[in-house]
């Protein structure tokens, strides 16, 4: 993360003792986060109004003239973002613009004091941010609380997870973490389907309940209007598919839910279908946590490309297209890229236009696939583990993808037949395909 550190000096005088001076400075573009400590002579003394002494108090005002925070003399060292601040001070986006130190002159020794700002600007970059869009807590059918699941979360190093609750929107502030981003989200739950609503706690007023794709329709373009990032989930599911029409406003498709399966497999090619219709809706992966057991928590992981851990860039992330998907959050990453275009990006067709597919490690008889409109137009079976690259010429307009595959062992596909005897699959009769264990977002191509 690229950063600038500015310095302030202010010297305060004794006449100035019980005022607030502004001392502003100017918030750069493009800033995720921003620390600031401050030092002056006898900054170890207590607030107490006894003896000759210096305290200096500290507040933030943001561009807008609103308090960000204060903490009197408490801290010496803070930090200000959008997903997590230092106590007494607002998680807040850092808009651009002319901020001000609030120095609060409580004491001051006879001959004043200087007062030595160090303001530290952290900067967006693209990177990497793991997560699990789909989780369940208490508030509905889940066993987890909000703590309980960010602490699942945080053991497995995640970015960032999604509430997705049956019905019910988070209605209290959210637990804060500085390495784990909690973004509010809803699953309309319908006997017709599942659908998520993500980075809204209001997606649309009244009732949930829709007897009527009509009535479904008006809720979904509602939750749009709000902002909502609309996501229909697991429609090939044996259990709770989606039953209505998919010819309606939308911008991802769960692809994969839960432990990867035939129902998934069926999911991914409705999703290519729609691609090869010219949709452009992005993929995402989710556990669907429920409860126990939490060996299931984040499998599969989504990566999200984005320019900060906020959930507003994450969701710009997906709605981009810049995603990759993993059984795990330890599974290696697969990435796709046209020069400097990654996964959701479009490119303009040239002479030379390629896409390279790289994936950190390759196993051992694991399957790398590349598909375009056409279907499958490369496939590479491993004979070593060990990082791999590969890149395939772009001559027509459509888009690339990919995935790695694998075959069960056969203790896997015992317990996989007991599975689908259990929940009496229908392909249980056919031999078993393929799995996937990680697969990209695609990339377009343009005339």
């Amino acid at each position: 993360m690229d950063k600038k550190t500015i310095s302030i000096e202010y010297h305060v005088e004794k006449h100035m003792q019980k005022q607030y001076i502004r001392i502003p400075f100017e918030m750069p573009e493009n800033v995720e986060q921003m620390d600031l400590s401050y030092t002056y002579e006898g900054m170890d003394a207590n607030s107490a109004p006894l003896g000759e002494k210096n305290v200096i108090d500290l507040a933030i005002i943001s561009s807008d003239g609103v308090d960000v925070g204060a903490t009197g003399s408490s801290y010496k060292s803070i930090s200000i973002s959008e997903t997590f601040s230092s106590p007494g001070y607002k998680r807040c986006k850092l808009s651009c613009g002319t901020w001000y130190i609030l120095l609060g002159a409580y004491l001051l020794k006879s001959n004043g004091t200087l007062v030595h700002y160090d303001i530290t600007f952290h900067f967006k970059s693209l990177r990497p941010y793991k997560g699990d869009p789909h989780v369940h807590s208490i508030n509905s059918d889940g066993k987890l609380s909000y703590q309980e699941l960010a602490h699942q979360a945080r053991k497995r190093k995640l970015d960032f997870i999604i509430l997705t609750d049956h019905n019910f929107t988070p209605q209290d502030a959210l637990p804060s973490y500085s390495d784990l981003t909690i973004i509010p989200g809803v699953e309309l739950t319908n006997y017709s389907g599942h659908i998520n609503y993500w980075g809204v706690t209001q997606p649309y007023t009244g009732s949930y309940a829709a007897n009527s794709f009509d009535e479904f329709l008006k809720l979904n373009e509602e939750a749009g209007g709000a902002g909502a990032v609309r996501v229909v989930n697991h429609p090939s599911c044996s259990f709770c598919p989606w039953k209505w029409d998919l010819n309606f406003p939308l911008e991802g498709m769960e692809i994969w839910n839960g432990p990867m399966r035939q129902d998934n497999l069926n999911a991914i090619k409705l999703w290519d279908s729609e691609l090869r219709k010219g949709r452009r809706l992005f993929p995402t992966g989710g556990a669907d946590f429920h409860s126990m057991p939490l060996l299931l928590f984040a499998k599969p992981t989504t990566t999200v490309y984005a320019m900060s851990r906020s959930p507003s860039d994450i969701l710009e992330g997906f709605l981009k297209g810049q995603v990759t998907m993993g059984a795990t959050h330890k599974t290696p990453r697969l990435l796709i890229s046209s020069g400097n275009i990654i996964a959701g990006g479009e490119v303009k067709l040239t002479n030379d236009t390629i896409a390279t597919i790289t994936c950190a490690k390759l196993k051992r008889k694991q399957t790398l696939i590349i598909y375009d409109q056409s279907g499958e137009i490369y496939r590479k079976k491993a004979t070593q583990t060990a990082f791999f690259e590969t890149s395939i010429h772009v001559t027509k307009p459509g888009f690339v993808r990919a995935e790695v595959r694998f075959k069960k062992n056969p203790i896997s596909a015992l317990l996989y037949r007991l599975f689908q005897k259990i929940t009496h699959a229908p392909d249980i009769k056919n031999p078993l395909p393929l799995f996937v264990c990680s697969a990209t977002s695609a990339i377009f191509f343009t005339d």
